[in-house]
């Protein structure tokens, strides 16, 4: 019972074999993140659109729920870029940022994603998140750094920009109203990067956006920047979050749910990428993705009780944990007492901090979301996942957030299914003097078999594929410029077969046996055997004509000879 009892709660574990020296680097690590997290934690709620309290809220019971049930210890939770800017583009149809409705609705829709994540892990469907490709992930996360960056720019121009549909109206409207450009905001945001992108410069480990906010802040305060038409936050809640079950409005939200539905799946992709990144670094602990969906979910679940936004892993921060020295759960951990203590002493004195300062923030943070290094290998060593990654990021960019996801989905689903329906089948021969046997196309050397052709499959033959393999099949048997006793079929690279595989199968040995040729297999793996003797195909060929590999069928032939 004990030993269930771990399993549900890995924190137990930690508890049970922590050590002194653990504390030290733990309390460091959380400290280090929650640096990085105050900062975020506002830009992340405004792009999101909701009051900056929800963003800290964020970083609060949700981490300390994964710091429960989560099984890496460098893997950091709370608001992100990505998850903020899909959920305002799917809620922000339905209620308007920033109203009571619209945070109830973004509340929910965690409380949504986190139960789909847990059904995930508990059915283990974590094959699930191949749904979305490289390429696809790639095209769609690019596309979302634009639509990020276009959606700051009313806080860094200072401008009212209307909530457009499209990308291309809410430039055209910037391009026109370059006049009303409020010259003060925009001086503030041109400093705020270089100020950023000059301390990133110089040390990766200086505090570069908590440090600006202090100083915007304290500048903002003393030079009155509110009465000269800068827009500030105004005031932040300090309050402890409080516990309130979301009324759950799930009809609401139908129009949504491709949007709640990628970031489901974006949530777990990246912490899984990000885990087992960080974990090929240790070797005291292991990633287990089934009980990560779980622990995900119930952050975002408990998280919802407690007011708090849809949460995913944050690259940089789980990054800082590792760097930092962060030994278990429990830095996690403590950087969610430290953000209270935080909430709870000096972010009040922040209302007065410029909104230009958070975009500014969120402008550096997102500008690695844009993979041009990932883009240009997928050209160089695969057009077709290239493809994939820029019809994604156009239908994204031109269309809507929902639209690119829905497109690269598809994409992949067709893609697989014109790859899989088009195996590929190759002709054999017998390297001189060895038993191995090579493709007799792409090397001299290998030299065809008196009598016998020998070909292999490469992929599994099911509905989709069969007719493909029958017609390349007798292609090759016809083209022969040798007479053929014998067709030896390679299946070592066949992983199933289904119904209409197995009829396939039956179908080519009776035109062969009416051309004179004798079908043999060789290499079948296990299952596909299982399969053909239920469906007494194993039989109908003939028990003999089955063997463990191809070297063992060229034997018997010769034998015969």
């Amino acid at each position: 019972m004990q030993l269930l009892r771990h399993r549900v709660f890995p924190i137990i574990d930690t508890i049970k074999n922590y050590k002194r020296e653990d504390l030290r680097w733990d309390l460091i690590a959380g400290m280090m993140v929650t640096v990085l997290l105050v900062p975020q934690a506002m830009a992340y709620a405004q792009l999101a659109g909701v009051p900056p309290q929800y963003g800290f809220y964020a970083g609060i019971v949700p981490v300390l729920a994964y710091a429960v049930f989560g099984t890496s210890p460098h893997i950091a939770i709370g608001p992100v870029a990505i998850t903020s800017i899909l959920l305002f583009d799917g809620l922000s149809t339905i209620a308007e940022p920033f109203s009571a409705n619209y945070v109830r609705l973004m509340i929910v829709s965690g409380f949504l994603i986190g139960f789909i994540q847990i059904l995930f892990g508990l059915l283990r469907l974590g094959v699930l998140v191949n749904l979305l490709s490289l390429p696809v992930l790639t095209g769609f996360t690019s596309a979302a750094s634009i639509l990020i960056i276009v959606s700051q720019l009313k806080d860094v121009l200072g401008l009212e920009i209307p909530r457009y549909v499209y990308l291309h109206e809410k430039v055209a409207y910037i391009a026109t109203h370059v006049p009303d450009i409020h010259g003060l905001t925009l001086v503030i945001g041109l400093v705020s990067l270089l100020f950023l992108i000059s301390l990133k410069r110089l040390s990766r480990r200086i505090p570069a956006a908590l440090i600006l906010v202090v100083i915007a802040t304290v500048v903002s305060n003393y030079a009155d920047l509110g009465s000269h038409g800068v827009a500030l936050i105004g005031d932040i809640s300090v309050s402890l979050p409080e516990f309130e079950a979301p009324k759950l409005t799930f009809r609401q939200l139908r129009k949504s749910f491709s949007i709640i539905l990628a970031v489901t799946l974006i949530g777990l992709i990246e912490t899984i990428g990000v885990g087992k990144a960080i974990e090929q670094r240790h070797d005291y602990y292991q990633l287990v993705p089934n009980k990560e969906f779980i622990a995900l979910g119930l952050s975002k679940v408990l998280g919802g009780l407690f007011q708090a936004i849809p949460t995913s892993t944050s690259y940089s921060r789980s990054a800082t944990l590792d760097s930092t020295g962060g030994r278990t759960v429990m830095a996690g951990a403590f950087s969610a007492l430290f953000l209270i203590v935080a909430m709870l002493t000096f972010v009040s004195s922040l209302s007065s901090l410029p909104k230009v300062v958070l975009a500014s923030i969120i402008l550096m943070a997102v500008k690695n979301l844009f993979d041009l290094k990932t883009a240009k290998y997928l050209y160089r060593v695969h057009k077709r996942d290239f493809f994939m990654m820029l019809v994604t990021f156009l239908v994204t960019v031109l269309l809507s957030m929902d639209a690119g996801v829905i497109t690269g989905v598809i994409l992949s689903f067709v893609l697989v299914l014109i790859k899989s329906s088009i195996p590929r089948i190759t002709e054999l021969g017998r390297v001189p003097g060895e038993t191995f046997y090579r493709s007799i196309k792409q090397s001299k050397s290998p030299q065809r078999v008196d009598g016998a052709i020998i070909i292999r499959y490469d992929d599994q033959i099911y509905f989709a594929n069969q007719e493909y393999y029958y017609r390349e099949t007798l292609t090759i048997v016809e083209e022969s410029a040798q007479p053929v006793d014998y067709l030896i079929l390679d299946l070592r690279g066949v992983q199933d077969i289904d119904s209409s595989g197995l009829r396939y199968m039956e179908r080519l040995h009776d035109v062969l046996r009416s051309m004179g040729i004798t079908l043999l297999v060789g290499g079948a793996i296990s299952p596909v055997r299982r399969n053909m003797s239920l469906a007494g195909l194993r039989r109908h060929i003939g028990e003999d004509n089955f063997y463990p590999s191809i070297q063992k069928a060229v034997e018997s032939i010769e034998v015969t000879r």
